[in-house]
């Protein structure tokens, strides 16, 4: 009985194997299509790569090269643009494990650097190691991530079959909710499904907007399944999620945390935490924690009060230190700890008491804030009223976005004709809204010559996209280095009283002081 049970599971595994690896085509011919997300001399350049690596691994798949033209395209993104941060990889391990892999990653590496341009960090190596050994294993019985699209509309099962089609997989499931279906019922679809589809790792959840960004945890409290879910999902991030589960390493929690940073939007999104803040620790969060706020205040060379924000915390009970510093990080972007004890928090910079009083801490803090500070600016840089078009009667998002690119060309030529085209192949993707009603479409940062932004205040609410009506729409046409005024832009757009105010501002000239934070004038 239990040899024919592990036959019956051993099939199990590669029928699902199988609807994950799908049917391999022409690579030249398949990877084209990926052509109006991933830049054409990336996708040659892997081309070429691949068919080098196959001569040494005649079993590899050729699909690979769809994953590795996803992967290639953000590294090159961030290179070219200074951002990329390193990330840990156990390269003696690989080198132990996989030493043919390892020896031909190595080759082909040089080839894409000769090709693009570039020089690319030694963990990419790793990285392409683990996909030519992950694509010349067909019998690998390896369970993976399930990628579950859950959308309002029927948003979701177009996002699942572009992905699969793209990819040749038949790997991500689309579950779309009708306009009149109720939540509950929604739940209930999602629940079977996950207990149908988990292969013992978890299922990833990627949501709209609203009820359904709830339904990781509902998921997992009444199934037991590991679920988790990332919101405002586009295409992209589908695409990502299912490159990234194609490495069998990754836990679900890490493909959580590099979606949320990975879209657009979720960049967008995180500068909502607009306010700065500081954390001060110490036993109590009563005695060294307060003196350590008085000296930083006094000894600060530049940051606003309403820029900056203090807190001070007790390191007494870990447990509810840690929980009140979760509960800062959600509302503030926190650039320092400050104090007797380390909590050991990844990716935020501690300063001890020490330090501060020697005055090499104070030096840290005011060299933080003064490089966050050039980056404190006003929207009345990037917007003048020429590129507002105030109670603008229209009826879709087609004809706000063609008008507001209009006036781009018109009056300041800002960008080049082709960033027309740009910005709708990014709707394509999905998701260029906010919460509170405001669209926020934007192109290629290849085709701005000069940062600027468009902006429409509408006669009414139009539907956007995914149910969505918004009647502010910000069309951003900002440079690569100029990304501080996304930071201007969330502290117009976060603040709910200057939105209202936008809304209701009787005139172009009271709309345009409310954007540039001025007072009103007459």
């Amino acid at each position: 009985m239990k040899k024919k049970l592990m036959k019956y599971y051993k099939k199990k595994l590669n029928d699902t194997l199988k609807n994950y690896i799908g049917i391999e085509e022409n690579l030249d011919k398949a990877l084209m299509e990926l052509s109006s997300i991933v830049d054409e001399k990336i996708i040659k350049a892997v081309q070429k790569a691949v068919y080098e690596a196959k001569k040494f691994i005649p079993e590899l798949e050729l699909r690979v090269g769809y994953f590795l033209s996803i992967h290639l395209s953000t590294l090159y993104e961030r290179i070219e643009k200074g951002v990329y941060k390193k990330y840990i990889v156990d390269l003696k391990s690989i080198k132990n494990n996989y030493k043919m892999e390892y020896g031909i990653a190595q080759y082909i590496t040089k080839k894409i650097e000769n090709d693009l341009r570039i020089t690319m960090p030694q963990e990419e190596i790793g990285m392409i190691t683990m996909y030519l050994h992950t694509f010349s294993q067909k019998q690998d019985l390896t369970p993976h991530i399930k990628i579950i699209v859950i959308s309002h509309g029927k948003v979701a099962s177009a996002m699942a079959d572009v992905v699969n089609h793209l990819l040749q997989t038949t790997s991500v499931i689309g579950i779309d909710m009708d306009f009149n279906e109720s939540v509950d019922h929604m739940l209930e679809k999602v629940i079977n499904i996950v207990e149908k589809t988990d292969e013992g790792k978890g299922c990833l959840l990627l949501a709209d907007i609203g009820s359904l960004t709830s339904f990781g945890k509902l998921v997992t409290s009444k199934t037991g399944i590991l679920t988790e879910c990332v919101s405002y999902v586009n295409t992209a991030m589908v695409l990502e999620a299912v490159r990234r589960t194609a490495l069998e390493n990754i836990t679900l929690d890490n493909l959580k945390k590099a979606l949320s940073k990975e879209t657009l939007s979720a960049q967008l999104l995180k500068q909502t935490k607009l306010k700065k803040a500081l954390i001060f620790i110490c036993m109590t969060g009563e005695g060294t924690a307060i003196q350590l706020i008085r000296y930083v205040k006094e000894h600060l060379v530049k940051a606003p009060s309403e820029y900056l924000e203090f807190f001070s915390i007790g390191a007494l009970n870990a447990a509810k230190m840690l929980e009140r510093i979760n509960e800062i990080n959600k509302n503030y972007d926190i650039k320092a700890i400050v104090g007797t004890a380390n909590p050991m928090i990844e990716d935020i910079l501690f300063i001890s008491t020490q330090d501060v009083f020697s005055g090499n801490g104070m030096g840290k803090i005011n060299k933080l804030f003064c490089k966050e500070m050039e980056n404190y600016v006003s929207l009345k840089d990037i917007i003048n009223k020429e590129l507002i078009l105030y109670n603008l009667e229209c009826n879709d998002k087609t004809q706000v976005i063609d008008k507001l690119s209009r006036i781009l060309l018109k009056n300041k030529k800002v960008v080049s004709e082709k960033y027309h085209l740009s910005i709708y192949k990014r709707e394509s993707l999905g998701t260029t809204y906010l919460n509170g009603g405001i669209g926020i479409p934007h192109g290629d940062a290849a085709f701005v010559t000069k940062s600027a932004i468009a902006v429409a205040k509408l006669t009414h609410p139009i539907l956007w996209e995914n149910n969505f009506m918004v009647d502010l729409v910000f069309l951003f046409a900002l440079k690569e280095n100029d990304q501080k005024y996304i930071d201007a832009f969330y502290r117009i757009s976060s603040d709910d009283n200057i939105v209202k105010n936008l809304r209701e501002a009787k005139s172009l000239n009271v709309f345009a002081n409310i954007l540039w934070q001025i007072p009103d004038q007459p």
